[in-house]
């Protein structure tokens, strides 16, 4: 007896549903963004401390709200001393949302933050390409940590000659100088 089409592809995609579950989880792909590109997206680049960090639900998923003290800002209009970062994830009580890619800024934090905006939440631009962590070394000097597990950086094909992107800095002065620049670029 021949079976339906319509059983046979229930089975086949039975089979690929199992064999997905079965498979280790893997990175989460997103666009590589180099330190031009995140000026180009940004509405707001600033520097501060994680203030607070505030995990709520919105509709059936967590979000957490992190309130930035802003100590410098780079680019953009800033409204007041501070502004709220929304990220996808976080802890509710007995329930964790954990979205691969994204690193909840935390209490303390020193953080450069590139930014886009709704008016009232500030996004960060890539995930957490977007938020650079500032650490002061033996002779006091910034440098930049940037923490991107969890996700897999896929670079777009190159539009016009090729040229390869200047490497990021490792020290806050020298990320603070280029992206002045490419700001002053973005700006009419």
């Amino acid at each position: 007896m021949k079976r339906p089409i319509s059983a046979v592809r229930a089975a086949l995609a039975l089979f690929v549903l199992a064999f997905l579950a079965a498979s280790p989880a893997s990175a989460l792909k997103v666009r590589s963004f180099s330190t031009a590109e995140l000026v180009a997206e940004s509405a707001l680049i600033v520097r501060g401390r994680v203030k607070s960090s505030t995990p709520t639900w919105q509709g059936d998923r967590i979000v957490t709200d992190a309130l930035v003290d802003v100590t410098e800002s780079l680019h953009g209009r800033l409204e007041g001393g501070a502004v709220t970062v929304r990220q996808l994830g976080g802890r509710v009580g007995d329930t964790t949302l954990t979205v691969p890619g994204v690193r909840t800024l935390r209490p303390g934090d020193h953080v450069l933050l590139f930014l886009r905006t709704d008016g009232r939440f500030h996004y960060l631009i890539g995930f957490s390409q977007g938020s650079v962590f500032l650490e002061s070394d033996a002779s006091g000097a910034l440098r930049v940590r940037r923490e991107l597990s969890g996700m897999e950086l896929v670079k777009r094909k190159p539009v016009g000659p090729a040229r390869p992107a200047p490497a990021a800095p490792e020290l806050y002065e020298a990320l603070r100088t280029q992206i002045l620049a490419l700001a002053a670029e973005k700006t009419p």
